[in-house]
């Protein structure tokens, strides 16, 4: 049962797959930052929405996500036998599917918050909203971050 997640794995481990990662992580970022770099909302509509180190944190995130994914366009032949091995296949597909699945409860865990907070509805669904593109943002860095972390830790392995 496992190697058929390895096999998905194995499929998304492709030129296509970790470009269109890279294209959406790109987007989400933009979506997510556009409204405070632009200043579309007004401070009160966002407030309890963007943490005060957070841009840093995002931008930082924004570089180690292009990196690995320069890092795996660099090194994408070695990403087959590595997903197809027993040990490592079985890494990449519990931190591919795993860890966002984390973070997705996390995303629920802050709904029910911003749910107590009893915030009118416009402000709610925008947060929601924004926080969901947020959250879709860390998955997709995920998407690119395990298959290089995986990558570094095999090559250190040998």
């Amino acid at each position: 049962m496992a190697f058929d997640i390895v096999f998905y794995v194995l499929q998304y481990l492709t030129f296509d797959g970790l470009a269109s990662t890279a294209i959406l992580f790109l987007i989400a970022f933009v979506l997510w930052e556009a409204p405070r770099f632009f200043k579309i909302l007004d401070d009160d509509v966002t407030k309890g929405l963007y943490p005060g180190y957070g841009k840093a944190v995002d931008i930082a995130a924004l570089v180690i996500g292009l990196g690995s994914f320069v890092f795996l366009l660099f090194n994408m032949y070695k990403l087959a036998p590595l997903a197809l091995s027993h040990d490592y296949g079985l890494l990449l597909a519990g931190g591919l599917l795993g860890l966002p699945v984390v973070l997705l409860l996390a995303y629920f865990g802050r709904l029910f918050n911003r749910m107590d907070a009893k915030h009118e509805p416009q402000v709610f669904i925008l947060h929601m909203v924004l926080d969901l593109v947020h959250t879709i943002f860390y998955i997709l860095l995920l998407g690119l971050l395990v298959p290089a972390a995986v990558l570094i830790f095999s090559s250190t392995m040998l």
